[in-house]
């Protein structure tokens, strides 16, 4: 778990970011904007929204829906 938390941080880069409430908003806003192309399998799409959640998460909000 401590290596997977090693990676998003090196991934996403959230501990450069000076405001973490920019790094939440710009996640969401990310979140928001998936969508399933034409190719794209159902599979893959739940695939990108729980990594999606995941990000969000794991800055430390949540989703109200």
């Amino acid at each position: 778990m401590a290596l997977l938390a090693a990676l998003m941080d090196q991934v996403f880069n959230f501990q450069s970011q000076e405001d973490q409430h920019q790094a939440l908003q710009e996640a969401v806003s990310h979140f928001y904007l998936i969508s399933q192309g034409k190719t794209d399998s159902c599979h893959v799409y739940i695939d990108r929204h729980e990594n999606g959640m995941c990000v969000i998460k794991y800055i430390g909000s949540k989703l109200h829906v």
